[in-house]
């Protein structure tokens, strides 16, 4: 039991610091800078571009963010009580998991960026 509020608390931090940048990002899209904010050589290309790519970003990092709480929440319920190893393993595996996630929700932000904008950041003739 030593092991379960560690590894719940360290499984609950990568969805948690998504739901909290996502509503940042949604709701005060931060101006252009390097340290905050989904950074790829496609979002800051422009101002336009910035903040779509903020946006749309934060709108997918909220929503795998509640997304992984939700699971995260239940894998621990299921699981209270359970030996070291099955903790440990469901932990390691909802860690990479959302890092996983995390790494993935690139994908449909640059496919969206890429409709949207020309590599210079100007916004495409519909």
């Amino acid at each position: 039991m030593e092991t379960f509020w560690p590894m719940a608390v360290s499984c609950i931090v990568i969805p948690l610091m998504m739901v909290i940048f996502g509503a940042i990002m949604i709701k005060k899209t931060p101006k252009r800078n390097m340290l905050f904010g989904y950074r790829t050589r496609r979002s800051t290309a422009s101002d336009a571009a910035w903040d779509y790519a903020q946006k749309l970003a934060g709108r997918i990092f909220l929503r795998l963010g509640l997304l992984l709480l939700a699971a995260t929440a239940l894998v621990f319920a299921l699981i209270y009580g359970k030996s070291e190893k099955t903790i440990i393993t469901a932990g390691t595996v909802l860690l990479y998991g959302g890092i996983g996630l995390l790494v993935l929700s690139i994908i449909p932000v640059e496919i969206m960026l890429n409709k949207k904008f020309d590599k210079d950041g100007k916004e495409r003739e519909e």
